[in-house]
């Protein structure tokens, strides 16, 4: 049986997608044709089965690909492909996930950086800063936008401590320079919220960056998948897949926590010690010397969760990070969190994330396997 040639059409280039993309290649026994990677143009001889693009709006792809008549999966958000089948990170979801984090660190102040209307993903910015606004005002909290021009001067004018979120660890790494070129200290003056977690610029800034993983490689295998099924004859889905970011990976710009309360530090420090044994509330209030109601209006002014719901977060976010960063089983993760059985945790992440331990574990595992031969 003939291998199917695929096209890979990036309108510029995301190493991660590319990487998803051949580990699905590899597993089809694909030929995947990325030569547009290297030479910046559209292959003139190729007579393939299928195209992947990430358009970009650049005019020559749009084009070449509105002309098709075989399967196209579209990577871009806010392509002016119409009607073919889009596989889009959720930008939404991302900015929630931002704003969900900041508003669990206590800040009051939150805003968005933009960097530049005109660059070719705009919409990735306005739906992140529009996922972090929904999150940030429904909480009670304070709302800002601050722009690339006189950033500095702006940011001077707010608040602090103040939180800002990038629109990637790119955008949050030439802040941050900025930043500490204007003698501003991060993150106890501003802290820094980066999407997608390059390695370059999250962990040698000049502060080791937090960011939402926002699951590139995952998008790319994705889009591999749904063209596979596209050229077996399968239809097209009637709305775009969305993919939802991974987690927040915590680093040093962000690690702040904005309270006035003492009793608040003692507690997050009890609860992050005990995470594998079951705790009760009673013996959390005991240990800072506070009434349930006390601690729990201190917890709800900090991060707008009750105390029992915060420690559920706590629980899950570091299931998060077993589950993308080791192949630890199942059962000994719940037992380790303090789920009790792995039942019971699986159907809580499942509540919480929208997926279960085992689906989060493969997308999470797909920027770590090896394209093997």
């Amino acid at each position: 049986m003939k291998n199917k040639n695929i096209l890979y059409l990036p309108g510029y280039y995301v190493r991660e997608h590319h990487l998803g993309l051949a580990l699905y290649a590899r597993e089809a026994g694909w030929i995947l044709d990325a030569s547009m990677v290297h030479f910046g143009k559209i292959p003139e001889d190729w007579d393939g089965d299928g195209i992947i693009t990430m358009s970009a709006d650049r005019d020559d792809i749009i084009e070449m690909v509105s002309s098709e008549k075989r399967p196209v999966v579209e990577l871009f958000n806010g392509s002016r492909l119409t009607g073919y089948p889009h596989v889009c990170i959720d930008n939404l979801a991302i900015g929630r996930m931002a704003g969900h984090y900041l508003v669990s660190q206590g800040f009051q102040d939150i805003g968005y950086f933009h960097y530049d209307p005109e660059i070719a993903n705009a919409s990735n910015e306005r739906e992140r800063s529009e996922g972090l606004r929904l999150v940030v005002e429904q909480a009670g909290r304070q709302f800002h936008q601050v722009h690339f021009q006189d950033c500095i001067q702006q940011i001077r004018q707010l608040p602090t401590p103040l939180a800002l979120m990038a629109q990637n660890d790119l955008v949050g790494d030439w802040l941050m320079h900025r930043l500490v070129e204007a003698g501003i200290q991060v993150p106890q003056e501003v802290a820094i919220i980066g999407v997608d977690s390059d390695r370059i610029y999250n962990e040698l800034s000049p502060v080791a960056q937090t960011v939402v993983a926002s699951q590139l490689e995952y998008q790319g295998y994705a889009a591999a998948a749904l063209l596979d099924r596209l050229m077996k004859g399968e239809p097209v889905p009637s709305k775009p897949i969305m993919i939802e970011p991974e987690r927040v990976i915590e680093r040093s710009s962000t690690s702040l926590l904005v309270s006035e309360h003492p009793e608040l530090n003692k507690a997050l420090a009890y609860m992050r010690d005990r995470l594998g044994e079951k705790i009760e509330i009673s013996s959390i209030c005991e240990h800072v010397g506070l009434s349930r109601h006390q601690l729990n209006s201190i917890f709800k002014q900090f991060s707008g969760e009750s105390l029992s719901r915060y420690l559920l977060i706590l629980r899950i976010n570091r299931a998060r990070q077993i589950l993308a960063e080791t192949d630890d089983k199942i059962h000994a993760l719940a037992i380790e969190l303090g789920f009790g059985s792995a039942a019971y945790f699986s159907t809580v992440f499942l509540q919480e994330t929208g997926l279960s331990p085992g689906e989060f574990r493969h997308r999470a595992h797909i920027k770590t396997r090896r394209i093997e031969r």
